[in-house]
């Protein structure tokens, strides 16, 4: 299968409270070509910070 261009590829921020999850799907999607994970965060204020600096197509949501 051809490389996605990298203005093509699906931008998405990950939120999930729990680490070894979080680093675990990050790490599954990022080998996804059509894919790029801009941030990885475990709370609400990083996931704003990381919003506000870099935008993105998708965001994950995992909270209990």
């Amino acid at each position: 299968m051809d490389e996605q261009p990298e203005g093509n590829r699906i931008r998405l921020l990950l939120f999930a409270n729990q680490a070894l999850f979080r680093t675990s799907l990050g790490r599954l999607l990022a080998s996804e070509h059509t894919l790029e994970v801009v941030a990885e965060c475990g709370d609400f204020g990083d996931a704003l910070n990381a919003l506000r600096a870099s935008p993105v197509n998708i965001v994950l949501l995992d909270c209990d």
